[in-house]
């Protein structure tokens, strides 16, 4: 007959070896699905967004396309390289809308 015990010291194992077999998906490091970049001088460089506060957030579609950014009145725009600059891709605030 299992003891209250027993089940509590068999869960609490299944538990800690469900953990420590995780563990290891968590850490960024070990991830082949993540690439860690790190920046220096040499290639960053600063994008000015003219009339906005931001960006909020950054993201790339499918194909590579942008960046694209959300800035604080609610626009999302998109860098066209430095010849086209920030191009108004959307905009979720009312006086846009």
């Amino acid at each position: 007959m299992y003891t209250p015990k027993l089940i509590l010291a068999a869960t609490v194992l299944v538990a800690a070896v469900s953990l420590l077999l995780s563990s290891d998906s968590r850490d960024p490091r070990r991830r082949r699905d993540i690439e860690i970049i790190r920046l220096t001088d040499d290639n960053l460089e600063l994008l000015p967004i003219p009339g906005a506060n931001g960006p909020e957030s950054i993201a790339f579609d499918a194909t590579g396309g942008g960046p694209y950014t959300g800035v604080s009145d609610g626009r999302i725009l998109k860098w066209r390289g430095p010849e086209g600059g920030w191009l108004e891709y959307a905009s979720m605030s009312s006086p846009h809308l």
